[in-house]
């Protein structure tokens, strides 16, 4: 049986987006715009569907994700934001959606 399971994704509002690249310290790999992220994410999104692995949108705010960062001791980077964004897909989980 295949694994119908989603997985997170970071979602930016257009006015956090350049707070974040700042933010990150190894965002050199974000795209440069807000537009250019949302092509990109768009994207993947499609792709992720075509393989039945759709992505779930997890909003990051700058703010809640470097007080996140700050009281875990960690880095503000993509590795860091991968381990939010678990955090956040099992709270929302928890939660009941």
């Amino acid at each position: 049986m295949e694994d119908a399971t989603g997985y997170g994704a970071p979602w930016y509002e257009p006015e956090d987006y350049e707070e974040m690249r700042l933010l990150l310290k190894d965002s050199a790999n974000m795209p440069e715009s807000y537009l250019d992220w949302l092509v990109r994410f768009e994207k993947s999104a499609k792709a992720a569907k075509l393989i039945g692995r759709p992505l779930i949108k997890i909003q990051v705010k700058p703010a809640k994700f470097a007080v996140w960062c700050h009281l875990k001791g960690r880095a503000c980077n993509t590795e860091a934001l991968c381990d939010f964004l678990s955090a956040e897909a099992l709270r929302i989980s928890n939660a009941g959606g």
